[in-house]
């Protein structure tokens, strides 16, 4: 017998008795998830006899909870422009782990800190043919965890709760804030192109870093050329942003050269 909605086979293809009679164990394999009744058909071999009769089957009964993802799992304050919104998901399982579609669960908020938003919260919504559900949540204008409680809404002692997502203050802090240079003296009196770099080491006000791709700004007043714009990026988890410079015209009468960096706040 194979259950046809999830197409494993459920029973021995082959049953071999010499008394005339033989008995097998029939295994539920979640087709109740799908139909009240499935369909067993003995057949002898050899012939076009066969024999079939329809078998009850009960409902698996939700069991658990799984939180799965926050995607992405850090957002940004209200207004800041980096993305504020994130997507949290559980999903609906039996007693065997398997998944369960058309469940239905409730999503709330655990902790609503500056006006944090859970879309649809307290309202049931059924689960997708992976026994998944989401909700999506908008940052408010404090930083912190957030936790979203999922609970079967027939059941609400069956319950969990989300981990992995925060708000981050994401802009830029004048205090948090640095910058260096490769070279402190470099060949460039007499000669043009002679190269140096220079980076920023940012962080919010949090001492958390910058998103990634955040614009940093960089001027001269002289005695070189520098690169306008350098991105943040990632590494190790800390965000940097570095310039390039090289040599040139007007060179100052001191043979000193100033560079300012900046970013929006």
């Amino acid at each position: 017998m194979r259950c046809i909605w999830q197409g494993d086979k459920l029973l021995p293809a082959l049953l071999t008795t010499s008394i005339g009679a033989g008995s097998f164990v029939l295994k539920d394999n979640q087709c109740g998830v799908n139909a009240n009744t499935d369909t067993v058909t003995v057949s002898i071999v050899g012939s076009t006899t066969a024999k079939s009769i329809q078998i009850p089957i009960g409902k698996p009964t939700a069991s658990s909870l799984a939180y799965i993802s926050a995607s992405p799992p850090v957002i940004y304050l209200k207004g800041s422009g980096f993305v504020e919104s994130s997507t949290v998901t559980f999903q609906v399982r039996d007693s065997s782990g398997n998944s369960l579609p058309n469940v239905p669960v409730t999503l709330s908020l655990v902790n609503a800190t500056g006006g944090v938003v859970l879309e649809g919260a307290n309202i049931p919504r059924n689960s997708d043919s992976n026994g998944q559900v989401s909700g999506r949540v908008i940052a408010g204008t404090v930083p912190t965890p957030i936790r979203i409680r999922a609970e079967l809404s027939d059941s609400p002692a069956v319950s969990t709760v989300s981990s992995g997502l925060s708000i981050a203050v994401g802009l830029p802090s004048q205090q948090n804030f640095s910058l260096s240079q490769q070279t402190i003296n470099i060949e460039g009196w007499n000669y043009d192109g002679t190269a140096n770099s220079y980076t920023i080491v940012a962080s919010d006000r949090m001492g958390n870093p910058v998103p990634d791709d955040t614009a940093i700004n960089f001027v001269t007043e002289g005695g070189g050329q520098i690169a306008s714009q350098a991105f943040t990026k990632s590494l190790g988890g800390l965000s940097s942003a570095t310039a390039t410079f090289q040599s040139s015209e007007p060179r100052p009468v001191n043979g000193r050269v100033t560079i300012l960096a900046y970013a929006l706040r």
